[in-house]
């Protein structure tokens, strides 16, 4: 009995304890804190230094304008000129197929995306002579493969002067909503 009261006499002096003490002071604000107020009033740290920046990259063409180069086929150079807005339309106006080599793809790999030179040679009279991948990110033989052939069968401008190479960049990625 003595026990049991000596026990009820501890456990109420514990509990006396507890709720009559002081609750702790707050820590401190954080040494990185730029913003600490002392005494009512807002000390303000300087702003840290901005990074550097890098410097800016070669501006690149857009993805739909071809650009005209010089390139020996067959051991002569095609010299000839051909308007490349009028390539850019007509490339723009047959990209269907372009654009189906590369979602026939993307249903196997969902984040296939990226970004293609073609170079064609345009003959005389217009026909594609030759069809090359010069740039590829996307990175997907079988799409590389495709557009070859897709673009093979073009009938674009005739250019005058003979033939001429071109380069035309286009841009695959996942259409919005997938």
């Amino acid at each position: 009995m003595v026990l049991l009261l000596l026990l009820l006499l501890v456990g109420g002096a514990v509990v006396a304890y507890l709720v009559t003490r002081e609750p702790p002071a707050p820590p401190p604000p954080p040494p990185d804190d730029p913003a600490v107020v002392t005494n009512n009033s807002l000390v303000t740290a300087p702003p840290p230094p901005l990074p550097e920046l890098p410097a800016p990259l070669p501006e690149e063409p857009d993805a739909g304008e071809p650009t005209k180069t010089v390139r020996k086929t067959g051991g002569r150079a095609c010299n000839g000129t051909v308007d490349t807005a009028a390539v850019r339309r007509y490339a723009q106006s047959n990209s269907g197929a372009l654009r189906r080599c590369y979602e026939r793809r993307l249903k196997m790999n969902n984040l296939l995306q990226g970004r293609m030179e073609i170079g064609l040679t345009i003959g005389p009279g217009g026909q594609v002579q030759g069809a090359r991948i010069n740039a590829d990110s996307v990175r997907d033989p079988e799409v590389a493969q495709c557009v070859r052939q897709a673009v093979s069968g073009w009938r674009l401008p005739a250019p005058a002067g003979g033939c001429v190479n071109v380069t035309y960049p286009i841009s695959f990625t996942p259409a919005s909503g997938r």
